[in-house]
């Protein structure tokens, strides 16, 4: 686990990890293994060069900090339904970090039964980890962004 549930002055829910939900999309690591490995799409895929996408290595360097990571926390301010689909439920969320900054995140769950815990006023806990893309350079670094955990409180913090 890479999201410390006790320093944080509430009681939190982990309800996401990357590393159970991979196993349920094997069709996306496949993919992006196939586009990160091949050489006649130079600008298209991840690098790898710190271990394929969701393999043994990509998570030991996770672990050891070689892949970028950080976690990002902040309030819900809002929930939406983001994209075309005409969903029943809101599939995303906006939330205000420390700075005052916004960011926008889709709503990421092990069980769809814990998405009701993403309300109005509630803390929001993610842990991101940053893949290098072949066509980074060392002056123009573009990272794809992966959430690898997401917590949630279980009550309003406001």
């Amino acid at each position: 686990m890479y999201i410390d549930l006790s320093s944080y002055p509430i009681e939190l829910e982990l309800v996401y990890e990357f590393s159970k939900d991979m196993t349920n999309d094997p069709d996306q690591i496949r993919d992006t293994h196939q586009l990160t490995l091949d050489e006649s799409r130079p600008f298209m895929g991840l690098r790898g060069d710190k271990g394929l996408f969701g393999t043994q290595e990509w998570w030991e360097n996770i672990h050891a900090k070689v892949i970028p990571s950080e976690i990002k926390s902040g309030v819900i301010t809002r929930t939406y339904v983001a994209g075309m689909e005409n969903l029943a439920q809101d599939n995303s969320f906006e939330y205000l970090d420390d700075t005052g900054k916004l960011h926008d995140e889709s709503i990421y769950t092990l069980n769809k039964s814990k998405r009701s815990l993403f309300n109005l006023n509630h803390l929001v806990v993610i842990y991101y980890a940053y893949d290098e893309m072949k066509a980074s350079t060392i002056e123009d670094p573009d990272y794809s962004c992966s959430v690898i955990e997401m917590a949630i409180s279980k009550m309003p913090v406001r």
